[in-house]
């Protein structure tokens, strides 16, 4: 991706051939994230790259990406996050530093109000005096600035989900109230938010109608012995026309992505953007397509965002115009994106 510019909808789907560059996309949203969280420049770009080189993959000497973000909040109060990282010292070991930062806000009907401009270690609020204050090179100040519209942007960032494939595929049998496998939600739910298990449990038994029910039981009898170690629990499931009870290991892994799937959108909160890569992956096309619908009803329930990138051709033609984004390459200029908000443009995928 040389320069891309898009807004993405309350529910959207990324689409495109493969190596379009549907998962930078999906990736500058992480990186932002982890950046946001706290996390050092080469844990963040170390999670999506070997070397920084790849980065750094386009037909330019520039050793510099930038990332700019718009997020709202329910109040419908803007926030602007502009950061750049700059390559130094060669390609081993990742060595990324921050060049530049800029917070900005948003009223309704206001002008932006800039909150704080960073030069490399200088930083200067939005009136131009000097925030004597010294930061990592490393580290965004947004994650530890004190001021409560860093605040609110640290909060939007924490509620963005963006689960990797190796948890949607977990098949821990065992977890606490905390974890964020399949079992940790299942559990949550149960525990923390009996109403929405019930809403879990009617759109379970429509897409795996199969399964009787699913039970929980305390791995061990004895309570943890510290604050900090959690209560664990064993999740079974019961399947119609079979005597016993199945662990997660014994589940199709179709199944084990549905039940995730759905259940971590029941479990977003207001407000909040989930995020999935290739949503469809070991999922039969026909149930992808059932899925879709009910994460279309959650995002609209639940006000909150949802985003995924996708090659199901049913998944496409379920969706309306304006709630899908093409990708494609162009050698010359690089990676573009188009919001197909007119029917004939259909015909590009």
């Amino acid at each position: 991706i040389k320069e891309l510019s898009f807004s993405l909808p309350q529910f959207t789907a990324i689409v495109g051939r493969n190596a379009a560059g549907k998962t930078n996309v999906l990736q500058s949203i992480s990186v932002l994230k982890g950046l946001v969280a706290g996390d050092p420049t080469d844990v963040v770009i170390g999670k999506i790259t070997l070397l920084p080189a790849e980065i750094l993959n386009k037909d330019s000497s520039d050793k510099t990406v930038s990332i700019k973000i718009e997020l709202a909040d329910k109040e419908e109060k803007l926030y602007f996050l502009e950061v750049a990282l700059k390559l130094i010292n060669g390609n081993v070991p990742v060595n990324f530093v921050v060049e530049y930062e800029k917070l900005m806000f948003k009223e309704r009907d206001a002008e932006k109000v800039t909150i704080y401009e960073r030069k490399d270690n200088q930083i200067e609020d939005g009136v131009g005096g000097k925030i004597l204050i010294t930061v990592d090179i490393k580290k965004l100040f947004v994650a530890f600035f004190t001021n409560d519209v860093a605040q609110t942007v640290r909060n939007l960032f924490q509620n963005i989900v963006i689960p990797d494939s190796q948890l949607m595929d977990a098949r821990e049998s065992t977890a606490g109230v905390t974890e964020e496998n399949l079992t940790g939600l299942l559990i949550r739910l149960r525990h923390n938010e009996p109403q929405l298990y019930t809403e879990f449990e009617k759109v379970r038994a429509k897409l795996l109608p199969t399964f009787a029910n699913i039970t929980e039981l305390a791995s061990n009898t004895e309570k943890p012995n510290s604050p900090t170690q959690e209560e664990q629990y064993l999740v079974l499931f019961e399947e119609k026309h079979l005597r016993g009870q199945l662990s997660l290991k014994l589940l199709s892994a179709g199944d084990v992505r549905t039940l995730y799937i759905l259940a971590v959108a029941i479990c977003m909160k207001e407000y909040g953007t989930l995020v999935f890569e290739e949503i469809e992956n070991g999922i039969h096309q026909q149930r992808i397509e059932e899925i879709v619908n009910h994460l279309d009803s959650i995002s609209r329930v639940k006000n909150c965002q949802i985003i995924f990138t996708t090659h199901s051709v049913k998944v496409i033609n379920r969706l309306a115009t304006q709630e899908i984004l093409y990708v494609e390459k162009d050698i010359a200029k690089g990676t573009r994106i188009t919001s197909l908000d007119d029917p004939q443009e259909l015909s590009h995928i």
